[in-house]
């Protein structure tokens, strides 16, 4: 399908709007969940090597 073409643009919108869905569903409820079985010492270790991840994947679609 031709990003230009409108219907494009919709499933677009419908992937988006799903991934988001997806998102604020981990953020209010698999993360509450989680945050009662991992302490913080282990969250905070977590979210520096998916910050190093997210720089990584960065780095490499630069490239």
């Amino acid at each position: 399908m031709d990003a230009a073409a409108p219907e494009w643009m919709t499933l677009f919108r419908k992937l988006r709007q799903s991934v988001e869905h997806h998102m604020q569903e981990e953020e209010s409820e698999m993360f509450t969940q989680a945050h009662r079985v991992v302490d913080d010492n282990d969250a905070e270790a977590m979210a520096e090597k998916m910050e190093e991840f997210k720089e990584d994947d960065r780095e490499t679609e630069a490239a």
